[in-house]
């Protein structure tokens, strides 16, 4: 037969439902005789609860002489979690003497009932001072263990547990139960010990035993302190026969009766030799113990060989499971280690990876990227509409001297369109840009207001600046919504690339956060004022782009005069407008008591209707006369459009007025939007790409390595601090390396176990 794996139990009880026997009783129920006998050595006994912690017994037979090692095995904490690492160190020295074992397991036990104090000042105590020792702990879930080894000794490994009480307090009462129902579940022989001075039905270690296996098929059944019944108790030793005899209480391998040394031989210093020699003459001289006929399940002896062939059976049987139960949960431990991040062993390069790489990502998502281009997008967009807000302050001028001889709504679209916008077949509706037009009578009376000194027929100049100032009024604001779209934006895709990149790194996650936060705000004033640099040069009315300047003006004054002619030449008029100004304003919107004559921009009226179909027809035939026209000078060679038609008419009596609306209106147009240089819709949008988001993203790295005090003299600490894990994450890492560690070395020794 196989010797049993014994040497498992340090690696494999934490983690693996091993075979085992465990050794449970009431107090003073024989549970420490039985012990001795067993492993012939001495265990502390005491008035009371001796035995405070498991005791772990691996008895190995050998030629050798006896010797003995006790190990102190942690597994759990002081409030009974178990420990990620599990292992066992040798207590004391190696013993050559059994009446050494019993004082080294008292200092061994003090060791773990007091686990505030060095483990090495309980090796040298001697008896009376563990005595009065006050113990931190009334008991532990941690284990003393015992490896002895020698030429009497079985290939056996149990487990003794502190006898359960029941004179005690509430919580010791509980916390005793507990750990003995701990020990004695799942792949586990209980030895229960059944002293004869009591009825079995009033124990409570066959309560328990009964309540963890039911069907009694772990149950092992020691009879205990046979000689303890009074030679009169003749109904008490009847039952107790009964019950050996496997007809009261029957377990699956039955019970068997030992007879221990009493105090009185104890105190005489009676060998195991001697012990074995009493017990033998006992049962077979004494009735009812000597005519009993399953005297197989009478002594030590044959008690020890039972369980032998029953531990080594189960071993056995259990080693293809076991082997296959291993190979499992190794699997998994690796599988469950492989989803959690990795422990870092370099955090100052950990740190510095991790800050490169976020520094990399935000770049890309600046610079745009198939996979990055979310942030573009939305600038874009912004973009997009900001320059739909800027288009929307371009001065609504309108060549009628009044709404009263407007003839069309559908005429407005050629007057308000930019020449980029020409091409296009949109109409342009009234009332698009949230003011109201402004007629050539506005234009002349805000000349009259902006008159001083000049001289007649002169148009002043401040009166320009002012219609410009007004285009421009709303710039600023139109501006400032633009940024900060784009700054959200940037700052809400910065906040989701640190939530992804440090996740798992709460307080590194905090300080890059911070850090970014405060460069934000940094480029933030820099590039507003910036922005505000480029506003600051448009209110001043200037350009050296003057040959545009000077198109566009001729463009528009012909636009104008051509529709000033039509008007006079169709006499029709439009119904009135409502006139609307804004509170505190007189004509015009102009605000009253101010120095400055602006014309404000109003709410327009509500729109008009649609021409009758003889005014659409009449709009065909000056079509065609205006074909007629262009041909016949294409044919002298002089090659017009339509619109330098316009040029051709004589001197307005608005001529004065035409010529202001068509200056400012070209001024807008090159501050706009010029053919080769983008001002206004472009340098905003620049100067926020080049001072914001790239500045940022150029600067990001440098900025955080100094934030982060990754060149300080300080920063392995600073990075082990960033590094600082989830509690839970260390502890299931540890948990399971040391599991891991554990299952690969029970694999290893199964598998010599095989052989």
């Amino acid at each position: 037969m196989r010797k049993a794996p014994t040497y498992l139990f340090p690696r494999a009880n934490a983690v693996i439902d091993l075979p085992r026997i465990t050794v449970i009783g009431n107090q003073s129920a024989g549970k420490s005789s039985l012990v001795e006998g067993i492993s012939g050595i001495n265990v502390p006994r005491d008035a009371g609860t001796c035995t405070r912690c498991p005791i772990e017994c691996r008895l190995a037979s050998s030629s050798e002489p006896w010797s003995g090692q006790v190990h102190i095995r942690r597994e759990f904490d002081t409030q009974g979690r178990r420990l990620d690492v599990v292992g066992e160190e040798p207590f004391g020295p190696l013993l050559t003497d059994k009446q050494d074992v019993e004082g080294m397991i008292r200092r061994a036990q003090a060791a773990l009932l007091n686990p505030g104090v060095e483990q090495s000042t309980f090796l040298h105590m001697s008896e009376d001072e563990l005595k009065v020792l006050e113990n931190e702990l009334k008991f532990s879930r941690n284990t003393v263990c015992l490896d002895l080894t020698g030429p009497e000794l079985a290939d056996l490994a149990f487990v003794d547990l502190p006898g359960i009480v029941a004179n005690a307090d509430d919580d010791t009462v509980r916390l005793v139960e507990d750990l003995v129902v701990s020990n004695i579940k799942g792949n586990c022989l209980i030895l229960v010990t059944l002293p004869m001075s009591d009825d079995i039905e009033n124990q409570k270690a066959a309560r328990l035993a009964k309540q963890e296996d039911p069907s009694g098929i772990r149950t092992i059944g020691v009879l205990t302190k046979p000689d303890t019944l009074a030679h009169g108790a003749t109904h008490s030793r009847e039952l107790w026969l009964e019950v050996i005899k496997g007809h009261r209480f029957p377990l699956h391998h039955g019970y068997y009766c030992t007879r221990q040394p009493d105090d009185d031989e104890r105190a005489r210093g009676i060998t195991t030799a001697q012990a074995r020699a009493a017990e033998k003459d006992y049962f077979t001289s004494i009735p009812p113990w000597s005519t009993l006929s399953e005297q197989h399940r009478l002594g030590k002896n044959n008690l020890v060989s039972a369980l032998s062939r029953l531990f080594a059976q189960r071993a056995d049987d259990a080693v293809p499971k076991i082997q296959g139960e291993v190979t499992q949960q190794l699997q998994a431990c690796k599988d469950e280690l492989e989803r959690l991040p990795p422990k870092i062993t370099d955090p100052h390069s950990y740190v510095l990876t991790l800050v490169t790489e976020f520094c990399s990502e935000v770049k890309l998502h600046v610079a745009g990227g198939a996979r990055a281009s979310s942030l573009i997008q939305a600038n874009h967009q912004t973009y997009a509409s900001f320059k739909g807000d800027i288009r929307g302050s371009a001065p609504p001028f309108l060549p009628f001297a009044t709404a009263s001889v407007f003839l069309v709504p559908a005429n407005v679209s050629p007057y308000l369109r930019l020449e980029e916008e020409e091409k296009e077949s949109t109409t342009i509706n009234p009332s698009p840009f949230g003011v109201r037009y402004m007629y050539l009578d506005d234009v002349r009376e805000h000349i009259r207001k902006s008159r001083a000194r000049e001289l007649p027929n002169n148009v002043p100049y401040f009166a320009k600046v002012a219609l410009i100032e007004d285009f421009q009024a709303p710039w600023k604001a139109d501006s400032q919504k633009c940024f900060n779209a784009i700054f959200k934006a940037f700052e809400k895709s910065l906040l989701q690339l640190i939530n992804t990149r440090f996740q798992r790194y709460d307080h590194l996650r905090a300080n890059v956060t911070h850090a970014v936060e405060d460069l934000l705000r940094l480029k933030q004033d820099q590039t507003w004022a910036k922005v505000n640099d480029i506003l600051t040069l448009e209110k001043l009315a200037y350009t050296q782009n003057s040959h545009d300047l000077q198109l566009i003006k001729d463009k528009h004054m012909a636009l104008y005069k051509a529709a000033r002619a039509k008007s006079k030449k169709s006499g029709e008029a439009l119904p009135k407008q409502t006139k609307t100004t804004a509170d505190n304003s007189g004509d015009f919107g102009t605000p009253t008591g101010s120095k400055a004559p602006t014309f404000s921009f109003a709410p327009r009226p509500p729109p008009i209707s649609s021409p009758p179909l003889a005014h659409q027809g009449a709009d065909t035939n000056e079509t065609e006369k205006q074909n007629t026209a262009l041909s016949a000078l294409a044919a002298l060679g002089i090659h017009v459009t339509s619109t330098d038609l316009g040029k051709l008419h004589g001197p307005d009596t608005y001529e004065e007025e035409l010529e202001m609306m068509a200056e400012v209106r070209a001024y807008f147009q090159i501050a706009y939007k010029p053919a080769f240089f983008q001002r206004v819709i472009d340098y905003v949008p620049m100067t926020i790409d080049a001072n914001f988001l790239f500045a940022l993203a150029d600067s990001l790295q440098a900025f955080l390595i100094e934030k982060l005090g990754l060149g300080s003299q300080t920063s392995a600490m600073r990075c082990a601090t960033y590094l600082s894990e989830d509690p839970s994450i260390v502890a299931r890492r540890n948990e399971l390396n040391s599991k891991k560690a554990r299952l690969i070395a029970i694999q290893n020794e199964l598998f010599n176990f095989g052989l």
